[in-house]
């Protein structure tokens, strides 16, 4: 009886030690800072629009990933416009008119909305 208290007692310790050592990182990220999350999609978008690669984003200083599926998809960027932002939660939201040019030469306009996140890497996200 005394051994199965004593496992017992050890195992809780144990479970105890790990759950702390591995739920302590660091807590929440910091909030993206807007000026900074606004100069990177800026950047990314500029980017589209000279008709470079969005890897050339990763040179950066911070980084940025940015991913849209038009770009993917080898849609030319002729022009945007910001047409909102605001915080939501840790990221920044803006709301962004995209003037594109399809492949088969006719223009569309899409409104996007992208989450950009600032850490070591700004990482911007259309919003599905």
């Amino acid at each position: 009886m005394k051994q199965a208290l004593y496992r017992t007692l050890v195992t809780y310790a144990v479970a105890s030690l790990l759950l702390l050592a591995t739920g302590c990182g660091g807590g929440l990220p910091p909030q993206t800072d807007p000026d900074v999350a606004r100069a990177a999609l800026t950047a990314a978008l500029d980017t589209w629009k000279a008709g470079e690669a969005p890897d050339t984003l990763r040179s950066r200083t911070p980084p940025v990933d940015f991913r849209d599926t038009s770009w993917d998809n080898g849609n030319k960027l002729s022009n945007y416009q910001v047409k909102s932002e605001e915080r939501s939660g840790m990221s920044v939201r803006f709301t962004v008119e995209l003037m594109l040019k399809q492949k088969d030469g006719a223009s569309s306009q899409r409104v996007v909305v992208f989450n950009v996140d600032a850490g070591k890497t700004v990482v911007i996200r259309p919003d599905f």
